[in-house]
C-alpha cells in the first residue's frame, strides 16, 4: 500500500504560510493577525472590542487563531477562543486550527482547542483527520488526546487509508500500538481460541 495521497493542497500544515501578512489583505483585521504571530494579547483585546472581527483571515484562509497556533502562542489562542474565534474554521489549503496543532506536535495547543469546541473528526477535502495527521508525523501524545477527546480511529482517506495505516506506513511504532490498543478502535479482532 502506498502513502495516502493528498489532492494537491498541503494538508499537513508544514509547508502552509505563517506569514500574516501574505497576499494583499491590507484591511483592518491585518493589524490582528500581526499581534496573533507576536502573541500580543494586549492588541488583540484592543482590536476585537473596537470591532475587528476575531475570524479574521489573511488571503490564504489563515485565521488569526489558526496563525497563533501555527506559532505557539497559547495565550493569544486562548484570548481569541473567549472572543469567538471558531476553531473549526478551515483554511483556504484545507487545515483547522486543531490540524496545525497536531502537525506541530503541539500536546498543550491541542488541549485547548479540544476543550474549547475543536472538533477532532473534521476533515481536509482530501479525508484527512487531525489523527491522520498526527499519525503522518509520528505525534503519539497529541493522537493519544484526540483519541481521548473523541477522534475516530476508523476514519479512511478515499483511498482506505486510516490513521493505524498512516503510522504504520511511516514507521510510528509506538502510534501504531496506541491506535491498536485503544478503545475506540474498532478493527475485526481475530483470536485464536
Amino acid at each position: 500500500m502506498s502513502e495516502p495521497q493528498t489532492d494537491g493542497s498541503n494538508n499537513s500544515g508544514e509547508e502552509s504560510s505563517l506569514d500574516a501578512t501574505k497576499g494583499e489583505n491590507s484591511g483592518p483585521s491585518l493589524p490582528l493577525l500581526v499581534a496573533a504571530v507576536d502573541g500580543d494579547t494586549a492588541q488583540i483585546e484592543r482590536l476585537v472590542a473596537a470591532g475587528v472581527d476575531p475570524n479574521s483571515h489573511n488571503d490564504e484562509g489563515w485565521t488569526a487563531l489558526m496563525i497563533a497556533a501555527s506559532v505557539g502562542q497559547l495565550d493569544a489562542v486562548r484570548l481569541l477562543l473567549a472572543k469567538g474565534a471558531d476553531p473549526n474554521r478551515f483554511s483556504g489549503d484545507g487545515l483547522t486550527a486543531l490540524m496545525i496543532a497536531a502537525t506541530r506536535g503541539d500536546e498543550g495547543m491541542a488541549e485547548i482547542l479540544l476543550t474549547r469546541g475543536a472538533d477532532p473528526n473534521r476533515r481536509t477535502v482530501s479525508g484527512l483527520s487531525a489523527l491522520m495527521i498526527a499519525a503522518l508525523h509520528g505525534r503519539t501524545g497529541i493522537a493519544r488526546r484526540l483519541l481521548d477527546n473523541g477522534a475516530n480511529p476508523d476514519h479512511t482517506t478515499p483511498s482506505g487509508a486510516t490513521a493505524l495505516t498512516i503510522a504504520s506506513i511511516r514507521g510510528h511504532q509506538t502510534l501504531a500500538c496506541l491506535l491498536v490498543d485503544h478503545p475506540r478502535h474498532s478493527q475485526v479482532r481475530f483470536s485464536l481460541n
